[in-house]
């Protein structure tokens, strides 16, 4: 029973120090600290999320597209291949404007002017986002749009849920508890 909580304390010590492989799949979720317009009612479930490939680094591209099937892109920069997928987005169609950094929290600019929604946001140094919504998912318009504040924060690595900071210090407090007791009891 000894070795196996080891080698468990051992790894998540490890991956919370160095982070995930390199190549790992990451999903962010937005963590709204506030709300506006319709998405502020209690009875909308509003979420936001991100999943990207090849672990964390900077993720930047542009690409304008038209709204047509099949949507003709005419201009591409940057590297849109670690970008697998977004909530709401219609990526191929529209305007895309991306310039991220993928860590712990997500940070930077993300301009989407797409086929069902216009999600406009930006993040400061700490992760904090600030966001407008245009969106013919919820009732979010040029009349009424909808915002909010808040964190795009890491919840996924290679499918495998990422703890929550507090729950890493409540586990590691506890290892440091029984090791400190394991002593106790040899004095």
């Amino acid at each position: 029973m000894k070795r196996p909580l080891a080698v468990v304390a051992t790894t998540a010590l490890l991956l919370f120090a160095f982070g995930p492989p390199a190549q790992a799949n990451l999903i962010y979720e937005l963590q709204a600290t506030s709300l506006f317009g319709a998405i502020a009612a209690p009875s909308v479930n509003y979420q936001e999320r991100a999943e990207f490939t090849d672990g964390f680094g900077p993720v930047a591209f542009d690409t304008q597209c038209s709204f047509g099937f099949p949507a003709l892109c005419s201009t591409f920069t940057g590297d849109t291949s670690r970008y697998v997928s977004s909530s709401g987005s219609s990526f191929g169609h529209g305007n895309f404007i991306v310039d991220l950094m993928l860590g712990s929290v997500l940070t930077g600019t993300w301009v989407e002017d797409g086929l069902f929604q216009n999600w406009h946001g930006h993040s400061d140094a700490s992760g904090i986002w600030s966001f407008t919504l245009f969106s013919d998912r919820y009732p979010c318009g040029v009349n009424s749009p909808c915002g909010g504040t808040g964190e795009f924060k890491l919840v996924s690595v290679d499918g495998v849920p990422v703890p929550e900071p507090s729950s890493l210090a409540v586990f590691f407090g506890a290892l440091l508890t029984l090791g400190v007791a394991k002593v106790v009891r040899r004095v």
